[in-house]
């Protein structure tokens, strides 16, 4: 719910050419990616300090870093907003495939 509620707020600063602010909130968007990441995997988020470092250790952090690298490295808000939603993307479908194995 907290990243449906930011995650348009990437574009919508940079569109009012407001960059430092929609690298500001993709960072905030993208770290809270990273704890889906795992609870997807259930394991304990450590605080900030550790991680990225315990978040590299997850089953499909490699897939997901390469987005989130790509969001920061983005200089232009379209991509930093596409790439923070194809993090987001292969993380929904990583909780569509745990729900489904579940039932």
């Amino acid at each position: 719910m907290r990243v449906s509620q930011e995650e348009p707020f990437v574009g919508r600063t940079g569109a009012r050419g407001d960059d430092f602010g929609s690298r500001m909130i993709a960072a905030r968007v993208a770290r809270d990616l990273v704890r889906i990441g795992f609870l997807l995997e259930r394991r304990w988020a450590p605080y900030s300090k550790w991680l990225t470092i315990a978040f590299a250790q997850l089953t499909l952090a490699d897939q997901i870093r390469r987005h989130l690298r790509h969001a920061f490295s983005a200089t232009q808000w379209r991509e930093r907003e596409a790439a923070l939603c194809a993090a987001a993307s292969h993380l929904a479908a990583a909780a569509n495939l745990v729900v489904m194995t579940q039932q």
